[in-house]
């Protein structure tokens, strides 16, 4: 075959293919959005399925720590039933005058060796008050002592310079330095569920470790930067605590304290028969008066039931829903922590009142403006709110 001829036939194929390509239509603007737009849902798919993977690793790991935090403050709690209290009760006491002073003893310890607010570190300046109590004032028991409660003072005194049990808080004011003009070093009420179970596990220990030995350095902080630090959940908030809250109750949202069997009708025992240590029932409330007062959601004629502390975290929102140490009637903007101001107003009811000392039932409660009505420690106030909550009385619902 002629050489030229094969070139001119290459040449000839080689135009017709570069023609063919330059006539090919191009994208159009809506293929082009079409693309990008799959591409975005894609993309979308793919971010949202790794957040949802990142929510559930931080729920699994608070739930971990919530789980450990609720064996070791188990122990603890238990020990209870069975602890030898340093008071002599005089011979000759009536039996149940006895156990009453025994009860009201106990629950003094339990505040001093479990707090879960700042005016349980520094009530009256420090004296306990159960021996104060009406009923047995008689007997005059001495004041009780803890070790662990010196251990308690002895950090924060370490911590936070000055009288700070003497100074005011006011629980509406984040900057409470600045408002008081007490300077630095404040003890902010934020937190303090938190801060002290941080103080409680570092007092614990479990064989050759310590309480906080179970947390990874990421998993303490001080958020609110007053010195004292938190349990922080997998979302970096503060893990709450409340040692007694008997609003918490509830088949949707105890599985563990269910409460009084009936409200306003005496006598009847609540779940586990009434309070595990009260088992003579000498506690006033089992003989009350049917509660009147329809401003107190639980009103006080509600008999003594199981109850067990309460750690939770607040989930994802960050809000809890439920109710904590709220304002003081008539004396709603400051608490005061230590001596001064009417006995009555103190933040915990530890002088002497109408109600026993360190009374796990009774409440201030927090006033809700709307409602105005007061709610009990652990009180579901928002639901909404509550619903993300992962707390150590539902664990395996989580």
């Amino acid at each position: 075959m002629n050489p030229r001829v094969r070139n001119n036939q290459t040449a000839e194929q080689l135009k017709r293919a570069v023609s063919g390509r330059r006539g090919r239509p191009a994208f159009t603007l809506i293929e082009l959005l079409t693309v990008i737009s799959i591409i975005g849902v894609l993309a979308s798919m793919v971010m949202f399925a790794l957040f949802s993977v990142q929510e559930s690793a931080r729920a699994t790991r608070t739930k971990a720590q919530i789980a450990k935090i609720n064996e070791l403050l188990s122990t603890r709690w238990e020990s209870y039933r069975t602890r030898p209290l340093p008071i002599r009760v005089p011979a000759g006491t009536p039996p149940r005058q006895a156990a009453l002073a025994r009860l009201l003893a106990l629950r003094e310890l339990m505040r001093m060796e479990m707090p879960d607010r700042i005016s349980d570190l520094a009530p009256g300046g420090g004296n306990p008050v159960y021996h104060n109590y009406k009923d047995i004032r008689s007997l005059n028991l001495p004041p009780l002592r803890s070790s662990l409660f010196s251990t308690y003072k002895r950090r924060v005194t370490q911590v936070l310079p000055g009288q700070w049990q003497n100074r005011i808080l006011d629980y509406d004011t984040p900057n409470l330095a600045a408002n008081t003009g007490a300077g630095v070093g404040m003890w902010t009420p934020q937190y303090e569920g938190s801060e002290c179970l941080y103080m409680i596990l570092a007092a614990i220990q479990d064989g050759d470790s310590n309480g906080l030995d179970f947390f990874h350095e990421n998993e303490i902080g001080d958020t609110d930067a007053d010195g004292m630090p938190e349990i922080l959940d997998g979302w970096g908030q503060p893990i709450d605590f409340i040692r007694w809250a008997p609003g918490f109750v509830g088949p949707a949202v105890s599985t563990i304290q269910f409460g009084d069997g009936q409200l306003k009708v005496n006598g009847d025992a609540g779940q586990g028969n009434g309070d595990p240590f009260d088992p003579l029932k000498v506690d006033p409330r089992w003989n009350d008066k049917t509660g009147t007062d329809t401003s107190i959601i639980n009103p006080t004629a509600n008999d003594p039931f199981a109850l067990f502390p309460l750690v939770y975290s607040m989930g994802p929102d960050g809000t809890g829903g439920i109710a904590r140490h709220g304002k003081i009637r008539n004396d709603d903007s400051k608490r005061f922590v230590g001596r001064g101001g009417k006995p009555n107003k103190n933040h915990f009811c530890v002088a002497r009142h109408t109600s026993p000392p360190n009374d796990p039932y009774h409440h201030h409660g927090a006033l809700d403006a709307v409602t105005n009505k007061t709610y009990p420690q652990g009180y579901i106030v928002d639901p909404s709110a509550f619903v993300d909550n992962i707390s150590n009385h539902m664990l395996e619902a989580r």
